[in-house]
């Protein structure tokens, strides 16, 4: 039986398709029936491999979804519904894409996040995060300092995958703090040693404890080729320093089946560390 919607008085009926979500709208004009002129627009849903957020030559936001061989491209829309694999969001900024005109009449779930050439500070995070949902993987090339993990995982709750080209001192402590659980792969790249190595040997073992059992954990320390600093940290010096900070909750061991991989020097010469948990 549809449900006697549009016995609401007039103007509030009218309003709702202002008032709702798509998604929410869709649902509604499912259950009110066939008569639903009072609900117009119509909500759209469609179901794509991949979606994304580019800056034209006009300097508007288009939204371009496609499969393999269709593709469609609107700068402005009727509520639309979108549920796709992968969304790339490119070349924007926060203030551009909060500008777009159609972000109240649309309703993205996205698996996999990918920003790229994108100033990547909270305020964009938390435009993406406002009609985005559902991320469950999130890649970056470049945050600004004001990104922090904990952060990410605030807008993003149900992310397992993630990979953050930047670190800051306490990074580690503060994922423990909030309880992020339940990740398959985590992925820090970073160039300051005290900062990404910010984290005791016990705070290290504890996180990967909270994770799944199929947890992958890297974390890279790249260092410059022609470093212009006069005194830099051979690979030896890092390994040194590294080592108090695994034991004594990890072995180095030979071999690809291991939670933890540390790996340091410059991107042609990194040196490799595996590492396995001890019985504790």
């Amino acid at each position: 039986m549809p449900y006697p919607i549009l016995t609401l008085p007039y103007p509030f009926a009218r309003r709702l398709h202002q008032l709702l979500s798509p998604d929410e709208l869709e649902n509604l004009q499912t259950a009110a029936g066939p008569d639903i002129s009072q609900l117009k627009p119509i909500a759209q849903s469609l179901k794509m491999d991949y979606a994304s957020f580019t800056l034209s030559d006009f300097n508007v936001v288009t939204l371009t979804i496609s499969n393999y061989n269709d593709v469609v491209t609107m700068a402005s829309c009727n509520p639309l519904i979108v549920k796709c694999k992968h969304l790339y969001v490119q070349c924007l900024n926060a203030d551009i894409f909060k500008k777009c005109n159609f972000m109240t009449k649309l309703y993205l779930t996205a698996e996999q996040l990918h920003i790229d050439r994108c100033t990547v500070d909270m305020k964009l995070l938390t435009a993406i995060a406002s009609i985005v949902n559902g991320v469950k993987r999130f890649e970056t090339v470049n945050v600004e300092n004001d990104v922090k993990l904990a952060g990410i995982f605030e807008l993003f709750p149900r992310i397992t995958n993630i990979f953050m080209p930047h670190a800051y001192k306490g990074w580690l402590g503060d994922l423990l703090r909030q309880n992020v659980t339940g990740l398959m792969e985590l992925s820090v790249k970073h160039t300051d040693f005290d900062e990404l190595f910010s984290f005791r040997s016990e705070e290290l073992y504890q996180f990967v404890q909270n994770q799944s059992p199929e947890f992958k954990f890297e974390i890279l320390l790249i260092t410059p080729k022609n470093p212009i600093q006069t005194v830099i940290m051979d690979q030896s010096d890092i390994g040194n320093c590294i080592l108090p900070l695994i034991n004594p909750h990890f072995d180095i061991v030979e071999g690809e089946n291991c939670k933890v991989k540390l790996a340091f020097g410059n991107d042609s010469d990194l040196e490799t560390w595996r590492l396995l948990q001890k019985s504790m």
